[in-house]
């Protein structure tokens, strides 16, 4: 799950940062995981491997970041649950 790893890198990245991109920053690593599936189905197991991740490392599942990708990817979850 190379595009999983590489989102992952990302948003950890994000975790610590302060400015007010963050948000534009996680949109564009999750607009860059769900373009790399074809099915949406699979790109609703993509999300949701990121979102365990998400969970399971401390400085990512911290206020606000965490519940902020929570939001974003449950989101993008629902409207890809949709077309599949």
């Amino acid at each position: 799950m190379y595009h999983v790893s590489r989102c992952l890198r990302k948003l950890e990245g994000l975790s610590a940062a302060p400015d007010s991109t963050v948000a534009d920053q996680v949109d564009a690593a999750l607009n860059e995981l769900e373009q790399a599936y074809r099915q949406p189905s699979e790109g609703i197991v993509a999300l949701e491997a990121v979102l365990q991740e998400v969970w399971r490392n401390r400085k990512m599942r911290g206020p606000p970041i965490g519940h902020f990708i929570q939001a974003s990817v449950e989101r993008r979850q629902e409207v890809l649950a949709r077309h599949a």
